[in-house]
């Protein structure tokens, strides 16, 4: 725990679901490589499909705007984002990992010795699913 007491104040990218709240985040995706098309897609903390994009097929590294299907921004709250990736049309891979920065608020202990971080809008994250952090 003492370790990551240093990561507070930090920013931690993970697969975690996205806060968001009127502001641009920045996602990192890798599509199939044998895809000619990907689209992010974001559900809604009840599973529902709320938006759904075109993103970059070669970019690693996206602004995500947090529109909804209709265009118009989603309110603030938390959504999971998943990839698509399309050759020819047809899906060939549907759950596509998206990652994304996040303030860490918080590092919580818990049985077992597993560390949870609490990231903006009261995402939760364990440590151990982390896969880099930055200074804000």
């Amino acid at each position: 725990m003492a370790q990551l007491a240093g990561w507070v104040g930090q920013e931690a990218r993970s697969a975690a679901p996205v806060y968001m709240n009127a502001k641009p985040v920045t996602i990192s995706y890798a599509a199939d490589p044998l895809a000619d098309r990907a689209v992010l897609v974001a559900t809604d903390a009840n599973g529902n499909t709320v938006g759904r994009e075109d993103v970059p097929l070669k970019d690693t590294s996206y602004q995500w705007l947090g529109a909804g299907i209709a265009g118009n921004p989603l309110p603030t709250g938390t959504y999971r984002l998943h990839l698509e990736s399309y050759r020819e049309g047809q899906i060939i891979k549907a759950d596509g990992q998206v990652e994304s920065y996040a303030p860490i608020l918080e590092a919580r202990g818990g049985s077992g010795g597993k560390t949870t971080l609490i990231l903006q809008g009261g995402v939760e994250v364990a440590s151990t699913d982390v896969t880099a952090l930055r200074v804000p």
